[in-house]
């Protein structure tokens, strides 16, 4: 039996961390082994309770939760930000969130952050890729990744000013990979977040810029990305 997620609550909140608390509570393969009410007292119990997961509000006292974040050593926990504000989304973005909550949320957004979260606990992630061309294996780096583009039945990986195929469906490497490091942005990219240079909207789209790339995002990736 695997086992369960350990989550910690963060927020200024009572009724707000009730409310996440009683959530998870819902979810037998999850146990709630602490919560916080300001930022410092955040690092703290994450440094003494070393939860997996922190559903961690942004504005509070005693430091945000982007301090507390800063305050932590060694190895972080996930997070998925819970907050009234869009507009920490894209910092949200930079430092890899899981997801981003914005308040007030229904049960089944919730369930959706919880299940994104859960995933990439469970999940192996792989440290390189095994790419097969004429008869000899090449080792790639994940971290070496820029972004993945669809290529029919292939992806193409692109790694700075070279681009090499691999036989591998989209699907198939995106269920491999990272989520809190590789975001899907459109049916044919996946991009590694540490690459993404910059947001932009042109016009009624969107796009990111990624390593000298110009990535179209799709609505629904766009609110992913928010939550990031």
């Amino acid at each position: 039996m695997r086992e369960p997620v350990r989550v910690l609550v963060a927020d200024d909140e009572p009724l707000a961390r009730e409310g996440v608390r009683l959530l998870c509570q819902a979810d037998p393969e999850v146990v709630v082994v602490g919560e916080a009410s300001n930022g410092r007292g955040a690092a703290e119990a994450i440094e003494a309770l070393r939860p997996d997961l922190v559903f961690l509000d942004i504005e509070m006292p005693a430091g945000s939760g982007f301090d507390a974040i800063e305050r932590l050593g060694g190895t972080p926990p996930l997070f998925v930000f819970v907050t009234a504000h869009e507009r920490y989304a894209l910092r949200a973005f930079d430092v890899r969130a899981v997801d981003y909550l914005l308040k007030p949320f229904t049960d089944a957004r919730f369930a959706e952050a919880l299940a994104r979260a859960k995933q990439a606990l469970a999940a192996p992630r792989p440290a390189r890729l095994e790419v097969r061309e004429a008869g000899r294996v090449r080792f790639i780096d994940i971290d070496d990744i820029d972004w993945i583009g669809a290529a029919d039945y292939c992806v193409e990986l692109h790694l700075g000013d070279r681009s090499i195929l691999h036989r591998e469906s989209m699907q198939s490497l995106e269920a491999r990979l990272d989520p809190a490091r590789f975001v899907r942005i459109h049916r044919a990219a996946i991009v590694n977040l540490d690459r993404v240079s910059e947001v932009v909207r042109t016009g009624r789209r969107w796009h990111v810029l990624v390593a000298g790339a110009r990535l179209p995002v799709s609505e629904r990736a766009r609110s992913r990305l928010r939550r990031k």
